[in-house]
């Protein structure tokens, strides 16, 4: 479906009114360091500037998204990157670290996404811009894109004009594709009909060749 009418991204990094939250700081190191080129969810989200916030979930060894995070990033100097920012206490659980832009949303069914191992759809927000604050801000996390709270959007926007962005080329690597992104949107908007109607949308309708004819009666055995 397409993004809601409600304003989340935002114009610049000064405007900023909206974040996400991650479950793991691997994956918000890997984001704001330029590993990771898109952000995976059920749903398309606006373009523009939003917030980057970490989960307060516990991290085990072995965690599976931080191992996939180190199998999907190109050079072990990444990987060194982000553990480091990590044991630096750069990426405090709770707290929002940094900003990052949506270019533009594609489907998990995108030609371009072919090979991107970060691509787990089903729709993949592709991340052009990202920023490091100064300081983390502190805040609750929520599912979805959520809005941030007054002392919260005072603090960044107190802080961005003073930080650095960095320019990526994920959304020239993987560049938007408005066929692919409609055909999404039509399959899933019929889905949700299909539901209202009470069918259910992954199972195909059975239907007689011939509706009019009457069903034979059944054979009687010998």
């Amino acid at each position: 479906m397409p993004p809601s009418k409600t304003a989340t991204g935002s114009a610049t990094p000064t405007t900023v009114t909206h974040a996400f939250t991650l479950k793991n700081r691997w994956l918000t190191g890997a984001i704001l360091n330029g590993n990771k080129p898109c952000e995976n969810r059920s749903s398309e989200w606006q373009t523009g500037w939003y917030a980057v916030h970490t989960g307060v979930s516990d991290e085990k060894d072995g965690d599976p998204m931080e191992m996939h995070v180190r199998e999907q990033c190109s050079d072990d100097s990444h990987v060194a990157m982000i553990a480091q920012d990590i044991q630096e206490g750069l990426i405090p659980k709770g707290s929002i670290v940094g900003l990052c832009r949506v270019a533009h949303a594609l489907p998990l069914e995108a030609p371009a996404l072919s090979g991107c191992g970060w691509a787990m759809g089903p729709v993949c927000m592709v991340i052009s811009e990202t920023l490091w604050l100064r300081r983390p801000v502190k805040h609750k996390g929520q599912l979805g894109t959520w809005p941030l709270n007054e002392m919260a959007k005072a603090s960044i926007h107190h802080q961005v004009n003073q930080c650095a962005i960095a320019v990526r080329d994920h959304d020239s690597k993987y560049p938007p594709n408005p066929g692919a992104l409609q055909r999404m949107r039509d399959a899933n908007r019929l889905a949700r009909s299909k539901r209202k109607l009470g069918e259910d949308p992954a199972q195909p309708k059975l239907s007689l060749a011939n509706p009019l004819a009457k069903r034979a009666s059944p054979v009687p055995p010998e």
